[in-house]
């Protein structure tokens, strides 16, 4: 099983308006709802493949009852651990047509000891059952480094593989816990080997035995200790790139709770990334979609 891990969960309110304007009252002519958050997004479509997976995610106040259940009506099997602070929202103004857009994150809510404490407690109660430990997305203030690392050591203490996906501190401060792979872009990763005081890549591998980098246009690639694999971007037409490095992750882990080959999983995360991109809503595809981008491309994998 698949666990993802989800910090700072939102509700995602996207308001689709004619024209984007300051200054006057302006009325959206659809709204459109979806619970979000890295993390809610890998389970979301890893439960879509098939891939068994739960979602682990903070919630709190109203907001955290609107995600809560628009989590569980898109399919997730949701675990919510309540806090005392207000879930956020993130919303979205977009103009019809052009897809020009201006979001609006609220802050996250804030968590005392006594609730991390209760969110560990949930977390260790899933870890029998759990091979794979995701990760995935920011931190909700960057002093919370400690959270990642402390999940990290939980989760290699039971014997799950962890992947991590975040930046700041909570990519540069969690590398000595030692995650089985890191997801970094190429500035992150930049960022990292300047921490590190590393020259190259090749050089985490001894505490990271692998990497994940994203080459935007260029694709990505996957290094290990037994080398590197490359794989091109598949051509879409762009309509909204978030939800794309979720809808990766989830593409990888697939392949790799599958048991693919190293390029075939590769090829699967890069074929879900542009199936994202081609859409609007984040990482929200069903297993029909996967299967009619795989014919298209001319790829054989089976899901």
């Amino acid at each position: 099983m698949v666990l993802t891990v989800v910090l700072n969960p939102c509700v995602d309110k996207t308001l689709w308006v004619e024209k984007l304007t300051l200054d006057l009252v302006t009325r959206a002519g659809r709204m459109d709802l979806q619970s979000g958050g890295k993390g809610t997004n890998v389970a979301r479509v890893l439960s879509r493949l098939g891939t068994p997976c739960r979602c682990l995610a903070l919630t709190g106040g109203i907001q955290g009852q609107w995600y809560t259940a628009l989590a569980r009506e898109e399919g997730i099997d949701l675990i919510p651990v309540p806090v005392s602070g207000q879930t956020r929202c993130i919303t979205t103004m977009v103009e019809e047509g052009t897809f020009r857009q201006a979001a609006f994150a609220e802050p996250g809510a804030r968590v005392s000891e006594a609730e991390w404490q209760a969110f560990f407690q949930a977390f260790d109660a899933q870890l029998p059952d759990t091979d794979w430990v995701v990760l995935q997305g920011s931190l909700p203030a960057p002093e919370l480094s400690w959270v990642y690392r402390e999940l990290i050591e939980r989760a290699h203490a039971s014997g799950s593989q962890v992947w991590l996906d975040s930046r700041d501190e909570g990519l540069t401060q969690c590398i000595e816990a030692g995650p089985d792979f890191i997801k970094p872009n190429e500035q992150e990763l930049s960022q990292l080997l300047s921490a590190r005081k590393a020259t190259g890549p090749e050089q985490l591998l001894g505490t990271i035995p692998n990497i994940v980098l994203s080459r935007g246009e260029q694709g990505a690639s996957w290094l290990h200790l037994q080398g590197e694999l490359c794989q091109s971007v598949f051509a879409v037409e762009t309509v909204n790139p978030v939800g794309s490095g979720d809808s990766f992750t989830a593409g990888f882990l697939h392949g790799l709770s599958r048991g693919y080959k190293r390029e075939d999983t590769l090829k699967l995360a890069c074929l879900l990334g542009a199936l994202n991109a081609s859409q609007w809503r984040a990482a929200d595809f069903t297993r029909a979609d996967v299967e009619g981008a795989l014919k298209r491309y001319g790829l054989t994998l089976a899901l």
